[in-house]
């Protein structure tokens, strides 16, 4: 019988990506609970359809008047194929050695290069 392989890996490689990733991603709701900046909203999690998608959030903030869709990676590779990929969602790096006021900072910054991007003439 053959081994199951999914980009390159084994089943137990890819099973602890995937849960390095899940955890990432938990992350961030965590760093946002209780916070209160001028530029912060809110934060909702993406639904099943948003999440097929490639959108893992929701963040409202006071720099533009609709909510900025971000999608989490654990790795810099990853980010970097999903932004070329999805180039209208927001891409955020997150680790799970990452502190709270990290994650925050990380998104803050994906959120102002994307409005910043957006706003500039094409």
């Amino acid at each position: 019988m053959g081994t199951f392989k999914r980009k390159g890996h084994s089943r137990q490689v890819w099973k602890r990506l995937q849960t390095a990733g899940r955890r990432a991603e938990n992350k961030v709701p965590d760093a946002f609970k209780n916070f209160s900046a001028g530029w912060f909203k809110s934060l909702k999690r993406g639904s099943d359809k948003d999440d097929n998608d490639g959108i893992d959030f929701w963040i409202e903030t006071n720099l533009v008047s609709k909510p900025i869709a971000l999608q989490i990676k654990s790795n810099y590779n990853d980010a970097q194929k999903a932004r070329i990929k999805r180039p209208g969602i927001s891409v955020v790096v997150v680790r799970v050695s990452d502190s709270d006021s990290d994650v925050r900072q990380k998104v803050y910054r994906a959120v102002t290069d994307f409005v910043k991007s957006s706003s500039s003439p094409s």
